[in-house]
C-alpha cells in the first residue's frame, strides 16, 4: 500500500488555534500538500482545512494528539 493523500478539517476555538497547530507541526512538517485558514466565525470558531501525505499511522497519531475541538479525516487518494 502507497502513500495517500489525507484531507484534515479542524474546527477549532480560534484561541487555541496557534497551540493545536504547533503541537502537530512536528507530525505534519515536510506531508502538507495544502492549508487553507479561515477567520473565526460569529461563535469564535476557526477552521483549518489540510492536504497531507500519510496513511492510517498519521491519522492515528493525529486523533491522539488532536484533543480540542471538531476534527474530520478524508482519504483523498492514492500517491
Amino acid at each position: 500500500m502507497g502513500m495517500q493523500i489525507i484531507e484534515v478539517d479542524l474546527k477549532v476555538p480560534y484561541s487555541k488555534r496557534g497551540a493545536i497547530l504547533s503541537k502537530i507541526y512536528g507530525i505534519i512538517h515536510g506531508r502538507v500538500r495544502d492549508v487553507h485558514i479561515k477567520p473565526p466565525d460569529a461563535m469564535g470558531v476557526s477552521e483549518v482545512t489540510m492536504e497531507l501525505e500519510g496513511g492510517r499511522s498519521l491519522v492515528d497519531e493525529l486523533k491522539r494528539i488532536i484533543k480540542e475541538g471538531r476534527v474530520r479525516f478524508r482519504m483523498l487518494s492514492e500517491v
